[in-house]
């Protein structure tokens, strides 16, 4: 499960953020700082307040930092955010980082923050960290495993292919798996 000998990222995300990564509308994730990723990182949806859970994953199809004008113009139609927000969000920084994402899944059980703070490896911290397989695949059902499973077999081949439009609007998601 996963290419990075560290394990997932787990990113903390806003709930109506997740949900759009989950449907499709939304295949681009901005960042402040570029964290240290590669291309095919899976990662660990954790929608934060009200949810409180795990509830989706995804895989990183690539990075991309730069001016904050560049990031907004290539950008912002995917990342399903209004511009004023892009503004409030990168106020003061010199640069912005896209993760391009692509095959999310939802997990058929999402994992709540409860399970999540039995292992301090695993409590979910406000922007993202790693967590390694061994401390979060345990917490996870059946179910959830084959759909993490699914995710890295589909990320084996390693980044998809695309040109810089193809994250204008175009859902690069595969399907919910029940």
């Amino acid at each position: 499960m996963g290419k990075d000998a560290r394990g997932f990222m787990l990113l903390s995300i806003h709930p109506t953020h997740a949900a759009d990564i989950l449907s499709g509308r939304k295949t681009v994730e901005l960042r402040r700082a570029r964290p240290s990723i590669t291309p095919g990182q899976l990662v660990l949806l954790y929608a934060s307040s009200p949810v409180c859970a795990v509830v989706g994953a995804c895989r990183v199809d690539s990075l991309e930092t730069g001016a904050l004008a560049t990031i907004k113009r290539k950008y912002l139609r995917s990342a399903a955010i209004p511009g004023r927000a892009f503004e409030t969000y990168y106020l003061g920084a010199a640069a912005a980082t896209a993760l391009l994402l692509d095959c999310a899944t939802a997990l058929p059980n999402p994992v709540p923050l409860s399970t999540l703070r039995e292992s301090p490896a695993t409590t979910p911290t406000q922007s993202w960290r790693f967590v390694s397989k061994e401390s979060f695949v345990p917490l996870l059902r059946e179910a959830d495993r084959r759909a993490l499973d699914i995710l890295a077999e589909r990320g084996s081949n390693g980044p998809g292919e695309h040109d810089e439009d193809s994250h204008k609007g175009t859902a690069r998601t595969g399907s919910r798996r029940p």
